[in-house]
């Protein structure tokens, strides 16, 4: 699930809600509902999630943490 694999993304570049959203332009809360599932971010948002992250938009959507 997206939610999961943007919460473990972050937390391996030892990163806060506050931080991710403010590189992305929008709000702590918006984060917090991408990584529990109450939400999804747009495609524009996925892109520049995936460029924050360093990793394609298919890795953004399918990573697999183990």
């Amino acid at each position: 699930m997206i939610g999961e694999n943007l919460l473990s993304l972050r937390k391996g570049r030892k990163l806060s809600q506050e931080q991710v959203a403010e590189a992305v332009g929008v709000s702590r809360q918006a984060v917090a509902k991408w990584e529990s599932g109450e939400a999804l971010p747009d495609l524009m948002n996925c892109a520049a999630l995936a460029k924050l992250y360093d990793v394609t938009l298919d890795e953004l959507v399918s990573f697999d943490s183990a």
